[in-house]
């Protein structure tokens, strides 16, 4: 899933993923980056989509080509779960 476009030498100060309903299904996966490195700002081992809570990494990125920020997602045989994102991006 498309997040943003982001323009070459912007920075990407934080990354916050809030659960505000849970994945029912443990093998459920989310990642935040781009197509070339999908868990640059949070990673799979850094969400956990069964537990309501605020996963954030204050990386403070520069991107070096204009890329596109993505959410990939598998929610594996998940029937419910929710969340948001949260990005602070400065040029």
């Amino acid at each position: 899933m498309k997040l943003a476009d982001i323009q070459l030498d912007a920075w990407v100060d934080k990354c916050e993923v809030t659960i505000t309903e849970v994945f029912d299904d443990g093998s459920a996966t989310a990642e935040v980056g781009t197509v070339a490195t999908p868990g640059l700002l949070l990673g799979t081992s850094d969400i956990d989509l069964t537990q309501l809570n605020t996963y954030s990494s204050d990386i403070n990125h520069q991107m070096t080509v204009a890329e596109i920020l993505r959410l990939t997602l598998n929610p594996a045989t998940s029937t419910q779960g929710k969340g948001t994102i949260f990005l602070t991006i400065r040029s």
